[in-house]
């Protein structure tokens, strides 16, 4: 068993909770007047877990560029970005064909594949 480091499972665990937190407040946010105490709320708990975000970007970019496995750029590619490109598109296929509706199936693909909008929660792959 390799060894793992303890610090970024419980870094992992603490953005996943905190990347709830995002939606749950988020998602509630248009729901509630702006000034009242329930909106401040969301705000405030949004604001405390922002940075999930860019921790699991950091985590990816430990495991990505460590020093101890030896990742050529051919290998990079191969391994590493083609990977992600086949989830992106396998992934946003099978929510257009399942949120899109069968009239506007080729026009969600084209959104969600070339364009910065289409299937939203994906966003962190193409970035």
């Amino acid at each position: 068993m390799k060894n793992r480091d303890l610090s970024l499972d419980l870094l992992r665990i603490l953005s996943a909770i905190s990347v709830i937190t995002i939606h749950v407040s988020g998602d509630n946010w248009n729901k509630v007047n702006v000034h009242s105490f329930e909106w401040q709320t969301f705000n405030f708990y949004e604001s405390l877990v922002r940075f999930s975000v860019v921790a699991f970007v950091m985590i990816s970019g430990v495991f990505l560029l460590d020093a101890s496995h030896k990742l050529t750029l051919s290998d990079l590619y191969k391994k590493k970005i083609l990977r992600f490109v086949l989830m992106f598109i396998v992934w946003s296929l099978f929510y257009n064909f399942i949120f899109s509706g069968s009239n506007n199936f080729i026009n969600n693909i084209t959104d969600s594949l070339l364009e910065s909008e289409g299937t939203t929660h994906l966003w962190f792959l193409k970035m």
